[in-house]
């Protein structure tokens, strides 16, 4: 099964570190690599990104910007990938470098489902920051009522036969905000009949190297903006089930 990796990112000199080290890893693991990087990024670094081996860079035009569609997109263009796997860049480093085993079973995870959910485990789930955890909650109890058993939606990861990622590109929009997915896509994927499994992870973690961005998410103010990311993917995932036009599986 030839398998694309997808992710995210805003690359800065701390990324290109990361990136050369697990670099080998990628090589052994995937057929190519698949990167959104938003506008205003240094036309170095976007350079930096394409001189990798097999590697396909998105760039913004535009914010804000659907970067996990344009990635996803992106990884479509390779020939023959059977599966997609999609993660938030900064978390696909970070569990790479630190959680290769359960990485490598993630990988292998993907490839029994169209859309596989990575969850977090318990524990790992109650290792979030709490502003994070807490309105998380709300996101997954909606998330499983829709779906009829009990999900995960907010790791930042999950995989897609090529399939499935082809229908989300026809189905969902590039102008979607982007956490939106995180409860769109899953549920388009299920009304239109296609398999949605899930693998427990327990590297799915929050590891924050920024010491700074890490007493950001303990402060008050980012109660209020981590409650309205949840009633945006709890909207969107509303949006998908009463949706009258989706359109049926190829």
């Amino acid at each position: 099964m030839l398998t694309v990796l997808a992710i995210t990112l805003r690359p800065t000199d701390d990324t290109f570190t990361a990136l050369d080290a697990l670099m080998p890893l990628i090589e052994e693991l995937y057929d190519g690599l698949s990167i959104a990087v938003p506008d205003g990024i240094l036309a170095a670094h976007v350079q930096r990104l394409r001189a990798y081996p097999q590697t396909r860079v998105y760039q913004s035009e535009q914010s804000p910007d659907n970067r996990r569609y344009q990635t996803v997109q992106k990884a479509l263009q390779f020939t023959s990938v059977d599966f997609i796997h999609y993660c938030d860049g900064d978390h696909a480093l970070t569990r790479m470098a630190h959680h290769e085993a359960d990485w490598r079973a993630s990988l292998a995870a993907i490839q029994q489902h169209d859309c596989t959910l990575i969850e977090r485990t318990p524990e790992v789930f109650e290792s979030y920051p709490p502003a994070l955890r807490d309105t998380e909650r709300i996101i997954n109890a909606v998330g499983s009522y829709l779906l009829g058993r009990p999900v995960d939606l907010g790791a930042g990861s999950r995989g897609f036969s090529r399939a499935a990622a082809e229908y989300l590109i026809q189905a969902s929009s590039p102008s979607t905000h982007a956490l939106a997915t995180d409860s769109e896509w899953p549920i388009l994927l299920h009304r239109a009949g296609f398999s949605v499994g899930s693998y427990a992870s327990s590297g799915a973690t929050y590891d924050i190297a920024n010491p700074e961005m890490y007493d950001r998410l303990h402060h008050v103010d980012q109660w209020a903006k981590r409650v309205e990311i949840a009633r945006l993917i709890v909207q969107a995932g509303l949006d998908a089930m009463q949706r009258p036009d989706v359109p049926p599986r190829p």
